[in-house]
């Protein structure tokens, strides 16, 4: 058997390694010997004529293109329009040629010229902007919605072809790194030529061709007239019911020496300007991935915020918010191949919401109600600075960044109900860091060096007040982590070894005392110092095979807690040492499809920020015990992605699938005494499980003028929770389907509809259903019936399932006028929800509980605008 499975891995490793041959080479033209772009060299099936690989030539007229054939003799086609067709036989092997393409006169009756919408160089693919812009469209945001194979979340994130991109550059310079919502919410797509997506990119040039990395990252190539001078944006708007106002200045300019990007916005009509500053995602094909990733201790101090419902912000915000921030890049150093940002941002924020919810808590056969009618005010005041030095070249990397954020938080929470109170929160949160990144490149070896150091200081009051009785909890976390890292990183031919490791070490201290709740319920009181040591190493081996990537890695990782808890006068020490091996294949099966996997065995700490004896009060009726003890996890975690794309053809598809198993050595627990619910951990055997799987697939078809994405998508989320001494199973189900489809009538009439139907199922201990299904849909319309007046019809139409029972169907409404006075001048006039409806309510269930909400929305909106871009 031994045999035979090293026998097979030979043959397998044998068609890989032969299966695959590069013909690359140059194309020119005969006699002048320029060099031509865009021709297309395809390889053809012999018999049949179908296209089995392709490839387009670069603005130098290069071009790169992979076989996949065990004949002797292949057949390549060199095709332009304008120039005679070639075709050549030559040996299926690895080599370079040069081709000259003669001249051919054309002669036709009527010549109908039709820009590309996407080319593809290697791993670049290039969308043109111009292609997929409609005239209602403002932003680059707005545009890259409409691209094959490139989604834009609502946080803002975007990914490509299913998974999130790591870097975001505006002509080749990372400005504004993972808060790039600025730029695609700012920078007009009138300024930008092109979308450049860059596969398998690795943004630290010094491990190109070392490291491999399976995510993209996205460039926005500006045209030249948005170069070497001031671009941008002034919008004010004003209207009635009640009063309201928006202002909006965006200016950006870019050099080969600087880059610059401002604004300032203000509103009160429910825009929510903050997320175009936030942190948007994670780059986990970075080689310091993990760095920043401490124990979160955020969760030990926080506020209570209200959620808001699942509709557009602009018709459930009500706000007063003003934002300004400043983001500049220098080049620096000999040929100025360094970059010194400065980053700064500053946002006020003040949220009024009102909303009626019922929680039903489901214990059995019976249940526990609680109703409130909530009125919250929310005010938060953000100020962020950060300065980095960056150089990125082929043979080193360094980075510096030093950043400073406050945050001011202000809550109050007037409840009717159940049990009737007002709550005051504020929240007060101070942070300071220093991340150090470097790396050294010796010919094919690496060496990475870095410390990432964090404190982090949050005082907090928190009062409740109610008829008979008031609580008040003063609390202060102070906390400083620190991670330094060493990394050796060696490949030989096919071969890649990694020797990595490094020392983690955490303080914390924790100090909260609660007044006016009963000490028969247990400890009030809080003061607890938590240090440990993470002292790891990171072995890695992997393997490449032309088409075939192959990573394992372990994690060996040693602790070394240490807790002191100076109200019991009790030390705790605890010593774990564990190992969590990982195993990662990408596989390109063609030029067309790739299937990418892993799977592990994690082994892990859990609860770490859960670290206390006492009771903390979360709001006026939740109190929550933490533990005095280290929690672990371990189990068995898998994943796989099988991708399409076809960027020629403008068809992109996904499949994913993942799971973790889990086993824990502690338990959720609940608890109702009196008015309080009591939220614990406690030491018992419990289990985890998650399963995912997603399919999206997304098309454009020119003959129909159409773009169509559909999204499919299952979760389950199996686990355990004891609740007054009962152990229930559940498992929380999702189902959402989403199809989008786009299509453009003429150029002065487009339309657009968005539809999603979502289950939301709950099981309890295989016996007792429950779901609400849920239904939303948007048709939008845009004409333009006179050379200057564009109109855009919104409708949205949603049918809610709020018990078995009971469902509640709205249909909102909305209408803008624009009209342009010059190209670059226009006046508008925008009503929203024009039917006034009131209320939007909507059911969902979590863990064994079943929350209804019921929010009051946005009235009827008029406003009258004035935007100038320059």
């Amino acid at each position: 058997m031994k045999k035979i499975l090293v026998l097979s891995v030979f043959i397998f490793s044998e068609i890989f390694c032969n299966a695959q041959t590069i013909i690359s080479g140059r194309v020119a033209e005969y006699g002048s010997d320029k060099p031509l772009e865009n021709v297309a060299v395809v390889y053809k099936q012999t018999e049949s004529g179908i296209v089995l690989s392709y490839s387009i030539t670069d603005i130098k007229g290069n071009f790169a293109v992979k076989i996949e054939s065990t004949e002797t003799k292949i057949l390549l086609t060199f095709a332009l329009l304008g120039y005679e067709e070639k075709t050549l036989q030559i040996d299926n092997k690895n080599q370079t040629i040069n081709i000259s393409l003669i001249t051919e006169p054309i002669n036709i009756k009527e010549l109908k010229v039709q820009a590309e919408k996407v080319r593809q160089h290697n791993d670049t693919v290039e969308y043109i902007v111009s292609s997929f812009a409609d005239v209602q469209d403002k932003t680059i945001g707005d545009v890259l919605k409409k691209m094959p194979g490139i989604e834009v979340h609502k946080n803002g994130q975007i990914s490509y072809n299913g998974k999130s991109i790591n870097t975001f550059y505006i002509e080749g310079k990372d400005l504004l790194e993972n808060k790039y919502g600025l730029a695609t919410n700012n920078v007009s797509h009138k300024d930008v030529a092109s979308i450049e997506v860059l596969e398998n990119h690795q943004p630290v040039q010094a491990l190109k061709d070392i490291q491999f990395s399976d995510r993209a990252a996205i460039n926005l190539k500006l045209k030249e007239n948005a170069k070497l001078k001031w671009v941008g944006k002034v919008k004010a708007d004003a209207g009635f019911l009640p009063f309201l106002w928006s202002g909006d200045i965006f200016a950006m300019r870019f050099t080969k020496k600087s880059q610059n990007m401002h604004a300032f916005k203000t509103n009160n009509m429910g825009f929510d300007i903050g997320k175009e500053i936030n942190v948007i995602y994670i780059n986990p094909s970075s080689p310091f991935f993990g760095l920043e990733n401490f124990e979160n201790m955020d969760n030990l101090i926080q506020t209570r915020s209200i959620p808001l419902p699942p509709i557009n912000d602009e018709r459930s915000v009500f706000n007063n918010s003003y934002m300004i921030t400043t983001n500049t890049l220098w080049g620096v150093g000999k040929n100025k191949k360094a970059d010194l940002k400065l980053n700064t941002s500053y946002l006020h924020d003040s949220q009024t919401s009102e909303n009626l919810n019922t929680r039903i808590y489901l214990n059995g056969d019976t249940a526990f109600a609680i109703n409130e009618h909530n009125n919250a005010l929310d005010k938060k005041n953000k100020l962020d600075l950060e300065l980095t030095l960056k150089s990125n070249t082929e043979k080193h990397y360094l980075l510096n960044s030093l950043k400073a954020n406050a945050i001011w938080n202000k809550e109050n929470i007037n409840t009717f109900g159940t049990i009737d109170n007002n709550e005051n929160d504020k929240l007060t949160t101070y942070k300071i860091t220093n991340d150090f990144k470097m790396v050294k490149r010796i010919g094919n070896k690496a060496i990475m060096l870095a410390s990432f150091v964090n404190y982090k200081y949050k005082p907090k009051r928190f009062d409740v007040n109610m008829a008979l009785e008031s609580q008040k909890q003063k609390e202060n976390l102070s906390s400083l982590y620190t991670n330094n890292y060493f990394a050796f990183t060696s490949r030989i031919k096919r071969i890649r070894f990694d020797l990595s490791g490094g020392i983690k070490a955490s303080l914390m201290h924790l100090n909260t005392k609660l007044t006016g709740v009963s000490d028969t319920i247990g400890q009030l009181i809080n003061n607890i110092n938590t240090s440990y040591i993470d002292i790891y190493f990171r072995p890695r081996f992997s393997y490449n095979i032309k088409r075939l990537h192959f990573e394992l890695t372990t994690y060996i990782d040693y602790y070394h807690y240490h807790i002191n808890d100076n109200y019991k006068r009790k030390k705790t020490q605890k010593d774990l040492l564990l190992f969590t091996p990982n195993l990662y294949a990408n596989i390109e099966l063609s030029a067309l499809w790739s299937l990418s996997a892993s799977a592990g065995l994690p082994n892990n700490i859990d609860n770490t920020d859960r670290i206390y004896s006492g009771y903390i009060l979360r709001n006026y009726q939740t109190l929550e015990r933490g533990l005095d003890n280290i929690g672990k996890q371990n189990g068995f975690t898998y994943n796989f992605m099988l991708n399409y794309k076809n960027p020629i053809k403008l068809f992109f598809a996904y499949l994913s699938v993942s799971n973790s198993s889990l086993s824990v050595n502690n338990q959720s627990s609940r608890d109702f005494i009196g008015n309080y619910i009591i939220q614990s951990t406690t030491d018992a055997f419990g289990k985890n499980n998650n399963f995912s799987i997603d399919l999206n697939f997304s098309k454009s078809v020119d003959a129909l003028k159409t773009n169509v994405s559909l999204n499919v998508s299952y979760s389950s989320m199996k686990s355990e929770i004891l609740q007054n001494n009962n152990l229930f199973l559940f498992d929380n189900q999702m189902i959402n389907i989403s199809p989008k489809m786009r299509i453009r009538f003429a150029k002065w009439c487009n339309f657009e509809y968005i539809a999603n139907f979502q289950t939301n199922k709950l099981k309890i201990d295989d016996v007792k259903n429950s779901s609400v299904n849920n239904f939303n849909q948007t048709f939008t319309l845009v004409i333009n019936p006179a050379k200057k007046l564009n109109i855009k019809l919104n409708a949205e139409h949603y049918r809610n399932e709020i018990t078995t029972d009971k469902i509640q169907t709205l249909l909102f409404g909305d209408i803008t006028l624009s009209y342009f006075i010059k190209e670059n001048l226009e006046l508008g006039f925008n009503a929203t929800n024009i039917f006034n409806k009131k209320k939007y309510s909507y059911t969902i269930y979590n863990d064994v509980t079943q929350y209804t909400y019921e929010y009051i929305i946005r009235p009827r909106n008029i406003s009258f605008s004035i935007f100038f871009s320059f």
